[in-house]
Protein backbone atom coordinates (compact mmCIF):
# COMPACT_ATOMS: atom_id res chain seq x y z
CA UNK A 1 0.00 0.00 0.00
CA UNK A 2 1.31 3.42 -0.89
CA UNK A 3 2.12 5.89 1.83
CA UNK A 4 -0.88 7.98 2.89
CA UNK A 5 -3.47 5.68 1.23
CA UNK A 6 -6.17 4.12 3.35
CA UNK A 7 -7.53 0.62 2.64
CA UNK A 8 -10.87 2.09 1.47
CA UNK A 9 -9.47 4.38 -1.17
CA UNK A 10 -8.84 1.73 -3.91
CA UNK A 11 -12.38 0.38 -3.45
CA UNK A 12 -13.77 3.92 -3.73
CA UNK A 13 -11.59 4.53 -6.79
CA UNK A 14 -12.91 1.32 -8.41
CA UNK A 15 -16.51 2.40 -7.66
CA UNK A 16 -15.80 5.81 -9.23
CA UNK A 17 -14.29 4.15 -12.32
CA UNK A 18 -17.22 1.73 -12.61
CA UNK A 19 -19.61 4.67 -12.31
CA UNK A 20 -17.68 6.57 -15.02
CA UNK A 21 -17.72 3.46 -17.23
CA UNK A 22 -21.47 3.10 -16.79
CA UNK A 23 -21.98 6.77 -17.69
CA UNK A 24 -19.76 6.35 -20.78
CA UNK A 25 -21.76 3.27 -21.81
CA UNK A 26 -25.05 5.15 -21.36
CA UNK A 27 -23.71 8.08 -23.37
CA UNK A 28 -22.44 5.72 -26.12
CA UNK A 29 -25.90 4.07 -26.27
CA UNK A 30 -27.52 7.51 -26.50
CA UNK A 31 -25.15 8.53 -29.31
CA UNK A 32 -25.82 5.24 -31.12
CA UNK A 33 -29.58 5.91 -30.94
CA UNK A 34 -29.08 9.45 -32.26
CA UNK A 35 -26.91 8.08 -35.08
CA UNK A 36 -29.53 5.47 -36.02
CA UNK A 37 -32.27 8.14 -35.96
CA UNK A 38 -30.16 10.38 -38.23
CA UNK A 39 -29.63 7.48 -40.63
CA UNK A 40 -33.36 6.80 -40.72
CA UNK A 41 -34.12 10.51 -41.24
CA UNK A 42 -31.59 10.70 -44.08
CA UNK A 43 -33.11 7.61 -45.71
CA UNK A 44 -36.61 9.11 -45.40
CA UNK A 45 -35.36 12.45 -46.79
CA UNK A 46 -33.76 10.65 -49.74
CA UNK A 47 -37.01 8.79 -50.45
CA UNK A 48 -39.06 12.01 -50.21
CA UNK A 49 -36.62 13.78 -52.54
CA UNK A 50 -36.77 10.93 -55.07
CA UNK A 51 -40.58 10.96 -54.89
CA UNK A 52 -40.62 14.72 -55.31
CA UNK A 53 -38.34 14.56 -58.36
CA UNK A 54 -40.40 11.77 -59.84
CA UNK A 55 -43.63 13.71 -59.28
CA UNK A 56 -42.11 16.86 -60.80
CA UNK A 57 -40.88 14.97 -63.88
CA UNK A 58 -44.29 13.35 -64.28
CA UNK A 59 -46.03 16.72 -63.91
CA UNK A 60 -43.72 18.33 -66.50
CA UNK A 61 -44.29 15.48 -68.95
CA UNK A 62 -48.03 15.73 -68.41
CA UNK A 63 -47.99 19.47 -69.13
CA UNK A 64 -45.95 18.95 -72.30
CA UNK A 65 -48.23 16.17 -73.51
CA UNK A 66 -51.28 18.34 -72.85
CA UNK A 67 -49.75 21.04 -75.07
CA UNK A 68 -49.07 18.56 -77.88
CA UNK A 69 -52.68 17.42 -77.92
CA UNK A 70 -53.69 20.56 -79.84
CA UNK A 71 -51.24 19.60 -82.59
CA UNK A 72 -52.60 16.05 -82.56
CA UNK A 73 -56.15 17.42 -82.82
CA UNK A 74 -55.22 19.43 -85.91
CA UNK A 75 -53.63 16.40 -87.55
CA UNK A 76 -56.73 14.38 -86.71
CA UNK A 77 -58.91 17.03 -88.36
CA UNK A 78 -56.71 16.93 -91.48
CA UNK A 79 -57.14 13.16 -91.69
CA UNK A 80 -60.93 13.49 -91.28
CA UNK A 81 -61.06 15.80 -94.30
CA UNK A 82 -58.73 13.77 -96.53
CA UNK A 83 -61.59 13.22 -99.01
CA UNK A 84 -61.61 16.98 -99.73
CA UNK A 85 -57.88 16.89 -100.59
CA UNK A 86 -58.69 15.54 -104.05
CA UNK A 87 -60.77 18.63 -104.84
CA UNK A 88 -58.55 21.19 -103.07
CA UNK A 89 -55.07 19.84 -102.15
CA UNK A 90 -53.85 23.35 -101.36
CA UNK A 91 -56.12 23.57 -98.30
CA UNK A 92 -54.69 20.29 -96.96
CA UNK A 93 -51.13 21.58 -97.53
CA UNK A 94 -52.01 24.90 -95.86
CA UNK A 95 -53.43 23.00 -92.88
CA UNK A 96 -50.32 20.85 -92.63
CA UNK A 97 -48.08 23.91 -92.80
CA UNK A 98 -50.12 25.56 -90.05
CA UNK A 99 -49.89 22.42 -87.90
CA UNK A 100 -46.13 22.23 -88.56
CA UNK A 101 -45.81 25.88 -87.47
CA UNK A 102 -47.92 25.16 -84.37
CA UNK A 103 -45.67 22.27 -83.36
CA UNK A 104 -42.56 24.39 -83.98
CA UNK A 105 -43.96 27.15 -81.74
CA UNK A 106 -44.79 24.63 -79.03
CA UNK A 107 -41.26 23.21 -79.12
CA UNK A 108 -39.69 26.68 -79.19
CA UNK A 109 -41.75 27.58 -76.13
CA UNK A 110 -40.27 24.56 -74.37
CA UNK A 111 -36.70 25.56 -75.27
CA UNK A 112 -36.22 23.46 -78.41
CA UNK A 113 -34.76 25.23 -81.42
CA UNK A 114 -33.27 24.14 -84.73
CA UNK A 115 -29.52 24.06 -85.30
CA UNK A 116 -28.49 26.15 -88.30
CA UNK A 117 -26.05 24.14 -90.42
CA UNK A 118 -26.30 25.06 -94.10
CA UNK A 119 -23.21 26.94 -95.25
CA UNK A 120 -21.55 26.57 -91.84
CA UNK A 121 -18.19 24.87 -91.23
CA UNK A 122 -18.66 21.22 -90.22
CA UNK A 123 -18.69 20.87 -86.42
CA UNK A 124 -18.81 17.29 -85.09
CA UNK A 125 -20.47 18.53 -81.87
CA UNK A 126 -23.47 19.80 -83.88
CA UNK A 127 -23.36 17.88 -87.15
CA UNK A 128 -23.32 14.23 -88.18
CA UNK A 129 -21.75 13.81 -91.62
CA UNK A 130 -23.70 11.21 -93.59
CA UNK A 131 -22.73 12.19 -97.14
CA UNK A 132 -19.89 13.88 -99.02
CA UNK A 133 -20.26 16.64 -101.61
CA UNK A 134 -17.54 16.23 -104.25
CA UNK A 135 -18.89 18.90 -106.61
CA UNK A 136 -16.09 21.30 -105.72
CA UNK A 137 -18.61 24.15 -105.55
CA UNK A 138 -17.97 24.82 -101.84
CA UNK A 139 -14.94 25.12 -99.59
CA UNK A 140 -13.88 21.81 -98.05
CA UNK A 141 -15.50 21.20 -94.65
CA UNK A 142 -18.55 23.32 -95.43
CA UNK A 143 -22.03 21.90 -94.83
CA UNK A 144 -23.74 21.86 -98.24
CA UNK A 145 -27.03 20.19 -97.35
CA UNK A 146 -29.15 19.34 -94.30
CA UNK A 147 -30.48 15.80 -94.67
CA UNK A 148 -32.23 15.76 -91.28
CA UNK A 149 -32.76 18.72 -88.99
CA UNK A 150 -30.96 18.84 -85.68
CA UNK A 151 -32.12 20.57 -82.52
CA UNK A 152 -30.90 22.17 -79.33
CA UNK A 153 -32.75 21.81 -76.07
CA UNK A 154 -31.80 24.98 -74.23
CA UNK A 155 -28.00 24.93 -74.70
CA UNK A 156 -27.55 21.19 -75.26
CA UNK A 157 -27.64 19.32 -78.55
CA UNK A 158 -30.83 17.27 -78.49
CA UNK A 159 -30.13 15.72 -81.89
CA UNK A 160 -27.28 16.60 -84.27
CA UNK A 161 -28.02 17.73 -87.83
CA UNK A 162 -27.40 15.02 -90.44
CA UNK A 163 -25.45 16.81 -93.14
CA UNK A 164 -23.66 16.57 -96.45
CA UNK A 165 -20.15 18.05 -96.24
CA UNK A 166 -17.97 19.44 -99.02
CA UNK A 167 -14.81 17.43 -99.53
CA UNK A 168 -11.51 18.35 -101.10
CA UNK A 169 -11.67 17.53 -104.80
CA UNK A 170 -8.42 16.23 -106.24
CA UNK A 171 -7.71 16.44 -109.92
CA UNK A 172 -6.43 13.21 -111.37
Amino acid sequence: MAAGMTPFEPAARIRDLEQDLEQARAQAAEYEQKYLRCLAEMDNFKKRLERSHSDLARSNKKALFAKTLAVLDNLDRAIQFEHTAKDDPSSLIAGLRLTYWQLGELLAGEGVKAIEALGQPFDPRLHEAVDIDVSGANAPGTVTAELQKGYYYQDEVLRPVKVKVAATVRNR
